[in-house]
């Protein structure tokens, strides 16, 4: 049979989402010593399906799963992490890996990754926690690490010669006109996008109409009170999300926007491909309304039409010569920067109120970031290194880390704080951060998503032996022997999670 050149990813993927939480529910009830499962995905290169992906399971004994599961393929011991090739009783995913799966999952899969078996290769996706009273919390932790690839069009089939023989593509879903009593209340949201006013007053319009923009606006200003509000919440953006992008369709991948304030774009995870469609999208007023805008090609461009962004990451030094051309004034507290840093980078006055600042899979020598104008009024900075080598530990992989806190420590703005990090290559983003404040020369480790009291204490023995002899080092939370087998550990704030959420996550 010939495989479809098209196909609606967004469904595939929900269906393996519903599929996971129904297994992990039951093996959770099953093994009441696990605390968290979670769903990875990995595409292999070098199997016999060239490029299948793989939908796979691993249990935890607590609720912060120590990634990556190192698998013995050997019976698992009581207590002891395990997966669905040491343990036959998890069961495997939903998707086939030939087809459906490749179409859900690729653009989540690091484009070097293979090696079937390794689970230090598996991009996480999910996690299902065992919550009070019997109940199971389910969370999302995946990154888009080929945003390209997050359309219908990935399902285009390999072989060439067949393609005449493939269904057309589906058309995207369109954004229902603006009627006349509508457009002024939405040129007032677009006039003030910060402002929740012009927004519920234009919610409420829809409310009283019975449209399901009103419906899903009154659920999104705040968190909704109770699981099936926010399972409601959830369901429309699903099923609505990607007409309420409208115009910004093409540059906007499926899984790239999320909304909130009513049935805005607020995050917005953007890939510019086509140079002369990018331009003239980036005027569209539509912009208005995203406060959070992370770019993910190279080509980047900037319009007076992003006035309510307070995030802009993914910038790199071409895009910062884009921003400065554009003449946008918007007032961006967050700024991310791609790559290598340097005194010479070109500065908009849209940055002048930049106030945390993220180094985004730094270059190794960062002596230029405290020439950047933003510098002397940060109250934040973060800096993350991007781990190449998929076998290193993601807690404290090399002395890069080391090197940050000692070249930027010192020369931190008054009040405030640095936060040193490593992003795994295959897109899971987990492990130690080191967190060091101005005028201090403690620094203190903190495990964050996907680590555990032994990733820590390998951080902690590895920065002690690296560091200058004045350092301190600081351990948070509980030594391995404070929680009992099955007992949820302390955990910290993540400012991990904060950086996944500017990313639109």
């Amino acid at each position: 049979m010939t495989e479809p050149r098209y196909t609606e990813v967004v469904a595939l993927r929900a269906r393996s989402l519903a599929s996971f939480e129904q297994v992990a529910a039951k093996c959770l009830e099953a093994n009441p010593r696990l605390q968290s499962v979670v769903l990875g995905v990995s595409q292999y290169f070098a199997d016999e399906a060239a490029d299948a992906v793989h939908e796979s399971l691993f249990a935890f004994p607590d609720r912060e799963p120590d990634w990556p599961h190192r698998c013995t393929y050997e019976a698992p011991v009581p207590g002891e992490s395990r997966c669905n090739r040491c343990d036959a009783s998890l069961g495997y995913g939903e998707l086939d890996s030939n087809t459906e799966a490749v179409f859900a999952w690729s653009a989540f899969c690091a484009e070097w990754g293979g090696g079937e078996g390794d689970s230090a290769l598996v991009d996480p996706i999910a996690i299902a926690r065992r919550g009070a009273g019997g109940t199971v919390e389910f969370e999302l932790v995946f990154g888009l690490v080929r945003p390209w690839l997050d359309n219908d069009r990935v399902a285009q089939t390999r072989d060439e010669e067949t393609w005449d023989e493939t269904d057309p593509p589906k058309p995207e879903p369109v954004r229902p006109p603006w009627a006349d009593d509508e457009r002024p209340l939405l040129d007032a949201v677009y006039a003030r996008p910060l402002d929740p006013g012009p927004r519920r007053v234009l919610v409420d319009h829809w409310l009283e109409r019975g449209d399901v923009r009103g419906e899903f606006g009154a659920l999104s200003f705040d968190e909704p009170a109770t699981p099936e509000a926010r399972a409601r919440r959830d369901e429309l953006a699903r099923l609505h999300g990607r007409s309420w992008v409208g115009p910004l369709q093409p540059v906007v991948s499926l899984w790239g926007a999320r909304f909130a304030r009513g049935p805005f774009p607020s995050r917005v995870v953007a890939w510019f491909d086509d140079v002369e469609d990018a331009e003239r999208l980036a005027g569209l007023e539509d912009w208005a309304v995203v406060e959070a805008l992370h770019v993910a090609s190279s080509e980047q461009l900037f319009s007076k039409a992003m006035r309510g962004l307070t995030e802009l990451t993914g910038v790199n030094e071409a895009g910062l010569f884009a921003l400065q051309r554009s003449g946008l004034s918007a007032p961006i507290r967050t700024l991310g920067l791609r790559g290598a840093v340097t005194s010479s980078m070109p500065w908009s006055p849209t940055l002048e109120g930049v106030e945390t600042l993220l180094i985004e899979r730094a270059g190794s020598d960062l002596a230029g970031s405290v020439a950047l104008p933003c510098w002397p009024k940060l109250k934040s900075v973060e800096v993350w290194f991007a781990l190449e080598d998929p076998m290193q530990s993601p807690a404290w992989g090399d002395d890069r880390a080391t090197e940050a806190l000692r070249v930027l420590g010192p020369k931190l703005p008054p009040g405030a704080t640095l936060t040193v990090g490593y992003l795994l290559g295959n897109g899971a983003r987990g492990g130690v951060v080191a967190i060091r404040a101005a005028g201090s020369a403690e620094v203190t480790l903190e495990s964050r998503l996907f680590s555990g009291d032994d990733a820590r204490s390998r951080a902690e023995e590895r920065l002690r032996s690296a560091a200058r002899p004045h350092t301190e080092v600081t351990p948070v939370g509980p030594p391995p022997s404070a929680a009992g087998a099955g007992e949820p550990k302390a955990a910290s704030p993540s400012a991990l999670r904060r950086f996944l959420s500017r990313f639109g996550f």
